[in-house]
């Protein structure tokens, strides 16, 4: 049969697969479904992450004389006209396909889909794509985990990223634990818990942003209300799209309390996530902020193996408030151990705070 017929044939499955079942996760076909529909073949998958996709679409194209018949498109035309290839999907061979991942998140990952039977052709594929890595990036942003259109989605929001100096900003003790938490966050393919609690205003907000700055991992943000949906098959199959991600829940005091006060279905999900046969699935890490007292939590969060670490924010000690205060150029007494909002938020309550000449660049620091 020649390529022509081949792939006439191709298109004739195509258009008579019952592909409704694909847009049901997604707004766009599930690249996943359709190899299944057209090859009638479970795929496997080989993803690779930081790669020129431009690049990659254009070699595989003029390598396997690539068809327009072999190539599914989701374009997105800006404002101003310019088009751009949100995500493509390559037939290159029978049970062989490419999927280049969407940019919604800042990724720039690419997926071989093939069968046993092309381990051969995916070899070839993966040393094709590996010729155009690009240099890491890492993620200025968090990704808010919503639920709409009845599915799990991700949508990107920026954060004010502006480094924290750990040991100007907190008291000593974070020195140590913080060097723990980020080798541990670096590491790929990893699981376990952090637990952060403390009274308002000590900075646990700020050294999730000190870490997104310094991790480059993809952070998803769940909202408390969400945690019950993550030992549903939902949440699990959307999870698999995104290994490797650090999940945070701010505000978790209702998620983490102890099993024994009362009923609490969320936190037996929270407990396989970080250290179940679910967290050998999610490859996922975890981060929880509270403001309870860590003997109200349930006690199985702390077990050696599931825990990464756990840090008590406490108020800066009068030491390092003045020297705080001082390098921040602010005029006030210090009672005493402060807060860093009453510190850096010190205009508000009443205290003059002098005007300091600046030599240098204008920067714009949020």
């Amino acid at each position: 049969m020649t390529r022509y017929k081949k792939f006439r044939a191709l298109q004739k499955k195509i258009k008579d697969a019952n592909l409704l079942g694909m847009y049901e996760t997604s707004r766009y076909i599930q690249p996943y479904f359709l190899f299944y529909a057209i090859f009638n073949v479970v795929p496997n998958k080989a993803q690779f992450e930081e790669i020129d996709k431009k690049k990659v679409y254009k070699a595989i194209r003029e390598k396997y004389a690539i068809g327009n018949e072999q190539v599914i498109r989701s374009e997105f035309f800006s404002k101003d006209g310019q088009l751009t290839l949100n995500s493509v999907i390559l037939i290159v061979r029978k049970e062989v396909m490419v999927y280049l991942i969407p940019d919604y998140y800042g990724d720039e990952d690419v997926e071989i889909l093939y069968s046993n039977r092309q381990l051969g052709m995916k070899e070839e594929l993966q040393q094709l794509i590996n010729k155009y890595k690009t240099k890491v990036k890492k993620i200025k942003h968090i990704s808010l985990m919503c639920y709409e259109h009845q599915s799990i989605t991700l949508k990107p929001f920026e954060i004010r990223i502006k480094d924290t100096n750990i040991h100007q900003n907190y008291n000593d003790d974070l020195v140590e634990v913080d060097t723990i938490i980020k080798k541990r966050l670096k590491m790929s393919n990893d699981k376990g818990i952090i637990l952060m609690h403390g009274v308002p205003g000590t900075g646990k907000t700020s050294y999730i942003r000190h870490l997104i700055n310094h991790i480059g991992k993809r952070m998803i943000y769940l909202p408390p209300d969400y945690a019950s949906y993550i030992a549903s098959p939902e949440f699990i199959t959307f999870m698999l799209d995104y290994p490797n991600s650090v999940l945070i829940i701010e505000d978790a005091e209702n998620i983490i309390e102890d099993r024994a006060s009362k009923k609490n279905a969320a936190i037996s999900n929270l407990l396989n996530a970080s250290d179940g046969l679910l967290s050998d699935c999610l490859n996922m890490q975890i981060i929880c902020t509270f403001n309870t007292d860590l003997s109200r939590i349930d006690s199985a969060l702390l077990r050696k193996g599931r825990l990464i670490a756990k840090y008590e924010f406490l108020p800066l000690r009068k030491q390092k408030a003045v020297a705080l205060v001082e390098d921040l150029g602010l005029n006030f007494p210090v009672p005493g151990d402060m807060t860093l909002a009453e510190i850096y938020n010190c205009s508000e309550r009443g205290i003059s705070v002098p005007k300091i000449e600046k030599i240098g660049f204008k920067t714009n620091i949020n």
